[in-house]
């Protein structure tokens, strides 16, 4: 990888972004950038002694991978970043260049906050995001890759979520990724809460999806995972059947759902599974990287997180009355930061 030369100039510190979202890049992309907590222990202890960062918190979900960070030299950082992140993850630099986003200072806050509010989610005001923040910061915080700069402002990001959260309608009604990936299996099997379904992880992904099925009146749910014991506890908690992992792909021809919330290096099961079945399952993948192979998709219904974006887009309408509100609760927490920053920078 060429080496950049590190600027001489010692700078004020600034707070940054480097990210990219489901709007600017695509879902093929997005899953080699995607950092689980193992990926991002990994990626801390093998950064180069002169990396120009001095604090980040890296936050990566199914739908975004945005590097928040503190330098003193942003356009240097974000060069130095597309290059070493473009070589990690095994992406084109030039692809990584067109896709990313860069912010600073208070564009980049202003961000962090609104994503910290669900309005910058694929659906609009959903409370999932909130707590992927508070992970991504507190892992980062464990490995000590955080300081002044990112704890103030991942602090101050997480009391705003709450806020939005408490104080406006935008969460009303619970909407994830996981509830609308259910509304669409509603809609494609007519309602019929009949049908069996198999669920494939314990994550937060799978509870989400089985509370709106509990919900609709979904009672013919199956669980498998990876860990036995995983789910086990997870069946006995929510009086479901277990299907062992080895066997769950004989138990297909029974379904009529698959549902994939799982963390994967390689897909979990190929368009060549499928190809001989009589009766072909909807199959639903919601995991990064993706859990089933895009060929699926010629032999059976696959929904995926891309196809969800229009159903994302119809429950967005009910919820945007809400947008002058959260931004005046918004401009109080960028003020609050605004005044810490200014004295921070006088005191350096």
């Amino acid at each position: 990888m060429p080496i950049l030369a590190k600027p001489s100039t010692i700078l004020q510190m600034h707070t940054a972004i480097l990210g990219t979202d489901f709007k600017s890049v695509s879902l093929d992309v997005l899953e080699k950038l995607y950092f689980d907590h193992e990926r991002i222990k990994a990626f801390h202890k093998e950064l180069p002694k002169d990396v120009p960062v001095s604090e980040w918190v890296i936050l990566s979900t199914c739908n975004r991978m945005e590097i928040y960070f503190a330098c003193e030299d942003v356009d240097y950082t974000f060069k130095w970043l597309i290059r070493y992140l473009a070589n990690y993850c095994k992406v084109d630099a030039q692809i990584l260049e067109k896709v990313s986003y860069k912010m600073n200072c208070h564009e980049a806050v202003n961000h962090l906050f609104h994503v910290a509010a669900g309005t910058e989610s694929m659906v609009y005001g959903e409370s999932e995001i909130l707590g992927q923040i508070k992970d991504a910061y507190f892992h980062s915080a464990e490995s000590q890759m955080t300081g002044p700069y990112m704890n103030k402002v991942f602090q101050l990001a997480i009391s705003a979520g709450k806020r939005v959260r408490d104080e406006t309608a935008i969460s009303k009604g619970s909407y994830s990724i996981s509830s609308i990936a259910v509304e669409a299996i509603r809609k494609r099997l007519n309602n019929d809460t009949n049908i069996s379904i198999l669920l494939i992880g314990v994550g937060i992904m799978t509870q989400r999806a089985l509370k709106k099925l509990q919900a609709l009146g979904y009672n013919n749910v199956y669980v498998t995972n990876r860990t036995q014991e995983k789910a086990e506890v997870f069946a006995q908690e929510e009086e479901l059947t277990v299907i062992p992992f080895r066997e769950w792909k004989s138990k297909m021809p029974e379904m009529d759902v698959l549902y994939f919330a799982t963390r994967t290096a390689v897909p979990l099961i190929y368009s060549d599974d499928l190809v001989h079945l009589e009766k072909k399952p909807i199959i639903v993948d919601v995991g990064v990287p993706r859990n089933v192979e895009s060929d699926c998709s010629k032999y059976s219904t696959l929904i995926s997180i891309d196809s969800l974006e229009d159903v994302a887009k119809e429950t967005q309408k009910n919820r945007l009355g809400e947008k002058d509100h959260i931004d005046q609760i918004l401009d109080q927490v960028k003020s609050d930061f605004q005044q810490w920053y200014s004295y921070k920078q006088a005191h350096v």
